[in-house]
Formats: structure tokens, sequence, C-alpha cells
């Protein structure tokens, strides 16, 4: 679902909906030529996101996606609880941290 071009066209990515609560991100590599091939599916992280709320920086280094933050889908208003924002900057030098690349 909701498939994104990198800007260099090699790449595809896309969300992968399992029949859980997880959602894949997916990067689908391409050969474009002579006939369209795809070379490598890999997986780059898996949660419950939001996956219409996200997208490709237009340099395609970064991606932002939107996810439940330890809030309940309906609000209680009378429990005083509201909504919050975490926004991860670097995401992909982190993962390049933590995967040892």
């Amino acid at each position: 679902e909701f498939p994104l071009w990198s800007p260099d066209g090699n790449t595809v990515y896309y969300w992968s909906v399992s029949s859980g609560d997880q959602d894949f991100f997916i990067a689908a590599r391409i050969r474009r030529e002579p006939t369209p091939v795809v070379l490598s599916r890999d997986s780059l992280f898996s949660g419950d996101y939001f996956r219409l709320v996200s997208d490709l920086h237009p340099d395609g280094d970064r991606i932002i996606v939107a996810q439940q933050a330890g809030v309940s889908a309906v609000l209680d208003a009378a429990a005083g609880e509201s909504e919050r924002f975490i926004v991860v900057t670097n995401w992909f030098e982190e993962l390049r941290q933590r995967m040892g690349n």
C-alpha cells in the first residue's frame, strides 16, 4: 500500500500489511532496463503505523511516518489526556549505528 518512488527511480518504498497489528515498510530495489525487474526487497522497519501519513524526503535519505505514541485511539477527555507528537530526527543515522553499517 501507499508506494513512494525514490528520487533516482531505482527503489520503490511501500507498506506491507500483515494480518496482525504489524505493518512492514519495504524497500524494493528495481532494475528498469531493458525490462523492469525487482532485484531485492528489504524490510526497513515494522510496527503499528498510520500508513497513509508517511512521506519520503526529496533527497531520498529520510522518511517521516506517524505512529500512535502510547495514547489510546479514542482519547478520554474526562481523564485529561491529550495528544502528543514525537519527532525523530536523523532516523537513518541511528539505524545505521544500531545495524553496524
